[in-house]
């Protein structure tokens, strides 16, 4: 036999060996103090989950106070607005979004101004 085939048979063996090992291994664990083990590893596994569940639970409610606090501070920041250096085409933009603001406050005067004027057009016309 040549130096390579007996480096292989010997790795072969190693692994055949090893596999072996490893299946006695998980035999004892399974069937006699293994089971004392395994049952530690399972109660251990428990408690850390539920540390890890408290643990996200109190990371998750800091974020949340945390985004609150920043959303309050972005609604109580006011931006002034400088008119002089705007352009007229911004300056109508602005007026546009003011107006439709204005609208959207104060749907029921809207609604009701505009009858009143439907009745003027209407009588203006019926006079003559």
């Amino acid at each position: 036999m040549s130096e390579k085939e007996s480096a292989l048979k010997r790795i072969a063996l190693a692994g055949i060996g090893a596999v072996a090992k490893g299946v006695e291994c998980v035999d004892e664990f399974i069937s006699g103090k293994g089971r004392e083990c395994m049952d530690e590893l399972v109660e251990k596994g428990r408690a850390v989950f539920r540390d890890g569940m408290e643990a996200g639970g109190d990371l998750q409610q800091k974020a949340q106070q945390k985004f609150d606090e920043f959303c309050e501070a972005c609604r109580r920041e006011k931006t002034d607005v400088d008119l002089d250096s705007m352009t007229p085409e911004e300056r109508a933009a602005l007026l546009e979004k003011l107006m439709n603001m204005q609208k959207a406050a104060k749907p029921d005067e809207s609604a009701q101004d505009k009858p009143a004027q439907d009745e003027n057009t209407d009588s203006a016309e019926g006079g003559e």
